[in-house]
């Protein structure tokens, strides 16, 4: 199983299918959503 967050949506799932596109792998070492909006 792999997480998977959608790079405008900030969408995340959890899919046994290989998703690719806007949708991007999360790493287990993830940053807060904080850290994540100030960023960009």
């Amino acid at each position: 199983m792999t997480e998977y967050v959608h790079s405008r949506t900030g969408v995340a799932i959890a899919t046994d299918s290989v998703l690719s596109g806007a949708w991007e792998p999360v790493k287990k070492t993830r940053k807060t959503k904080k850290e994540e909006k100030e960023a960009k």
